[in-house]
């Protein structure tokens, strides 16, 4: 599954897809990737490679595979809490 957006609202939606198992990307410009977003999904599309803007963020790298984690045991630790995920999105 390939999800257009880089807002970290998606991180819920792309643990619960992952584990279930299936693969999911995030197709992004570089400059609104969030980086707690492009730690959780399974591969990073940079949308400044594809059309060719040289002008994207240089903090994020588009990742070809991320190892596959098993979140069926710790579910609750994976999961960021609103508050968390705001702090997180707020201290970059």
């Amino acid at each position: 599954m390939v999800i257009i957006s880089g807002d970290s609202d998606f991180i819920p939606v792309v643990l619960n897809l992952r584990e279930k198992g299936i693969r999911v990307e995030i197709a992004s410009f570089d400059y609104s990737m969030s980086e707690l977003l492009a730690h959780r999904c399974s591969g990073y599309i940079s949308l400044d490679v594809v059309f060719g803007d040289s002008e994207g963020r240089s903090d994020v790298e588009a990742v070809d595979d991320v190892e596959e984690e098993d979140y069926s045991d710790d579910e609750e630790d994976d999961e960021l809490t609103e508050e968390e995920t705001f702090n997180a999105y707020c201290d970059r």
